[in-house]
C-alpha cells in the first residue's frame, strides 16, 4: 500500500472508530438496558469487531489487541448473560477509556508513536483482566441463584 493510501485509509479508521467509540460509550453508559435487549448487546460486540477489523487491516496492532480484549468481554456477555452493575459499568468504561487514548493517539501523529501505544496497551492489561475476571464472578453467581 502506497504512503498517500495509507493516509486517507487511516483518516477513514479514524472517522469509522470515533462513530464506533461513541456506539460503545452510549451502550455502556445505559449498560443495564444494553445487556437486557440482544439487539444492543450485538450492537456493542459489532462495534468492538469493527474496531479490531480496521486496526487489523492496517496494522495497528495496539488497537486491535484492545479492541479483541473488549470484543472478547461483550461475546462472554452474549453467551452467559449476566446483570449489570456499578462495577462492571466502571470497568467497562475504564476499558473503553484505553480504546479512545489510542485513536487519540492516532489522531494526534503523522506516524504513530509505538512507545507511547504499547504503554497504553500495558497500562490496559489490569483493567481487562479485572474486567475479565469479574465477569466470570457475576456468571457464577448467576449460576448459583
Amino acid at each position: 500500500m502506497q504512503p498517500e493510501q495509507k493516509k486517507i485509509l487511516m483518516g477513514y479508521f479514524i472517522e469509522e472508530s470515533k462513530d464506533l467509540l461513541k456506539t460503545l460509550e452510549k451502550g455502556i453508559l445505559n449498560l443495564a438496558e444494553s445487556l437486557e435487549d440482544p439487539e444492543c448487546l450485538q450492537e456493542l460486540f459489532r462495534a468492538a469487531h469493527s474496531l479490531k477489523g480496521g486496526a487489523a487491516f492496517l496494522h495497528i496492532e495496539s488497537i486491535g489487541k484492545t479492541a479483541f480484549k473488549l470484543e472478547k468481554c461483550f461475546r462472554v456477555i452474549k453467551e452467559q448473560p449476566v446483570e449489570a452493575d456499578a462495577k462492571l459499568q466502571a470497568l467497562f468504561l475504564q476499558a473503553l477509556e484505553f480504546l479512545k487514548q489510542l485513536i487519540e493517539q492516532m489522531q494526534s501523529y503523522e506516524e504513530l508513536p509505538d512507545e507511547k501505544m504499547s504503554a497504553i496497551v500495558a497500562t490496559s492489561e489490569s483493567t481487562f483482566e479485572a474486567l475479565t475476571f469479574y465477569l466470570d464472578i457475576l456468571i457464577v453467581e448467576k449460576k448459583l441463584c
